[in-house]
């Protein structure tokens, strides 16, 4: 819900819990925030870390993110 509406501070404190549990869903969105600084810092090292991790988890959006960021592409 607070991602929809573009509260992207409330949805970062929300998913991050849920990210570092393993959710691969919230894995995506937390590196997709941290990429474009959306509700935190821009932090394309963290962004990465968990772009990294959803794809591993077979989360579909990560793994295509992933494939551009090794082709030295941003997202």
């Amino acid at each position: 819900e607070s991602f929809r509406v573009q509260d992207y501070r409330s949805a970062f404190i929300r998913l991050l819990p849920e990210a570092k549990a393993g959710q691969a869903d919230a894995q995506y969105a937390v590196g997709y925030m941290y990429y474009y600084g959306q509700g935190v810092v821009e932090n394309r090292k963290k962004a990465r870390y968990w772009i990294e991790r959803a794809a591993n988890a077979g989360q579909p959006d990560a793994v295509s993110a992933l494939e551009i960021l090794r082709q030295g592409k941003s997202l």
